[in-house]
C-alpha cells in the first residue's frame, strides 16, 4: 500500500563562532559577540573539525561543547537517527506559537502551535566528515480517513519539506506505508535506517536551508 499524501528547556550558549584548534585536544571558540571560550573536544565524537566558522552550542558556563555544525556549504549526508531523551523513543514535541514580527518590520502575525521532531544527519563527504547536523521538521502525520494507515498532508512548504525529507532519506511513497499510531516516529526511524540513503543539504548560518537529491557525479 502506498503512503498517502493529502522548547527543549535549559540554558545554553549558541551562535556562530570562529574556531581555532589548540594541541588537537582543545578548541578556542570566539563567539560573534566577542566572548572567548576554551573547550576540550574529541574528533571521534564531533566529526572532522578544521579551523574556520561554525555554529556551536555550549553549556551555560561555556566549559562543554554540546554541538557543532558547519556555518555554510553543501554536504553529502545520511540519516542518523532522531533526537530523543536517553533510553526513550523519539516523540513529537509541541512548539508554541504566538506573536511574531513580520520580516519587513511592518506589524506582527500570530503563529499557531505545531508539533515538530528533529532528525540527525551525519556528514559523509570529506569536509566535516562525521559531523552531525540537527534538522527540525514538522510532525505532519495524520490518520488516513477510516483506515489504520498514515496520511502526510501537503499544502505549505513546512509540510512538504517533511515529505521531501522522507523521500530523500529512502521512503518510497508508491510502495511504502506508515501504520498509523499516536507516534509514528519509531517506525519511520527504523525504516530510514534500513534504507541508508545519501542525499545533499545546503547549510546557511549553521542551519539546514535546503535538501535535495545527490548529484550523479558526486561521491564520498
Amino acid at each position: 500500500m502506498a503512503v498517502h499524501t493529502e522548547v527543549r528547556s535549559g540554558s545554553y550558549i549558541r551562535g556562530l563562532a570562529d574556531i581555532r584548534i589548540r594541541d588537537d585536544a582543545e578548541l578556542i571558540i570566539l563567539m560573534d559577540d566577542g566572548e572567548r571560550y576554551v573547550v576540550p573536544y574529541d574528533m571521534s565524537q564531533t566529526g572532522e573539525i578544521k579551523e574556520g566558522t561554525y555554529r556551536v552550542s555550549l553549556s551555560s558556563d561555556g566549559s562543554k561543547l554540546f554541538g557543532i555544525t558547519p556555518a555554510k556549504g553543501t554536504y553529502i549526508v545520511r540519516y542518523d537517527g532522531m533526537v530523543a531523551k536517553d533510553g526513550e523513543l523519539s516523540e513529537p514535541k509541541l512548539m508554541k506559537g504566538g506573536t511574531r514580527k513580520r520580516k519587513d518590520g511592518k506589524g506582527t502575525w500570530e503563529a499557531p502551535d505545531y508539533l515538530a521532531f528533529t532528525v540527525l544527519l551525519r556528514i559523509v563527504s570529506v569536509v566535516c566528515k562525521g559531523m552531525t547536523i540537527p534538522f527540525q521538521l514538522n510532525y505532519s502525520f495524520e490518520q488516513y480517513r477510516d483506515t489504520d494507515e498514515t496520511v502526510i498532508p501537503l499544502g505549505n512548504k513546512n509540510l512538504e519539506r517533511t515529505a521531501t525529507f522522507l523521500q530523500l532519506a529512502g521512503m518510497d511513497f508508491t510502495v511504502d506505508s506508515i501504520p498509523f499510531s499516536e507516534n509514528v516516529l519509531p517506525f519511520i526511524d527504523k525504516l530510514l535506517k534500513s534504507r541508508n540513503m545519501k542525499f545533499q543539504v545546503a547549510i546557511k548560518n549553521g542551519y539546514v536551508d535546503e535538501i535535495f537529491e545527490l548529484a550523479p557525479a558526486l561521491d564520498d
